[in-house]
């Protein structure tokens, strides 16, 4: 099986979690409502600024970008996303450009279904905070 291709599959395989989210507001779901839709806001632009980096080949951007995007994809318990992520940041820092860039192909590749699960996952806690 292709490296790539398993990495990726394995990339899918995550789901969301608002436990940390929850705790970090202590359960307050305006809060988590709030920074939900913030995190959303923020991977397209992100997102963009990764492609637009890789394509300039600029390592300080895919550094920033990286290291801005891990902690919030931990924070909605996207850790295998995080991990992901950590990996692009070093690759990047220590120029290892030809990991770098297949693995930033994986993680812009994933963005669809991660936006997908964070909608998805909004949308439950906009049902659920107006049932309460």
């Amino acid at each position: 099986m292709n490296e790539n291709k398993s990495k990726s599959e394995n990339q899918n395989s995550e789901q969301i979690s608002l436990d940390n989210l929850s705790t970090l507001l202590n359960g307050s779901k305006e809060q988590m409502i709030r920074m939900t839709e913030v995190f959303l806001d923020q991977i397209e632009k992100h997102f963009n600024e990764l492609k637009f980096a890789l394509n300039e080949n600029d390592l300080d951007e895919i550094t920033a970008v990286t290291h801005k995007l891990k902690s919030s994809f931990r924070l909605f318990g996207l850790n295998k996303t995080g991990v992901l992520l950590e990996r692009i940041e070093q690759r990047a820092k220590t120029l290892n450009s030809h990991e770098l860039n297949s693995e930033l192909q994986i993680i812009l590749n994933m963005q669809p279904r991660l936006t997908y699960l964070v909608k998805k996952e909004l949308n439950q806690l906009i049902h659920s905070n107006s049932t309460s």
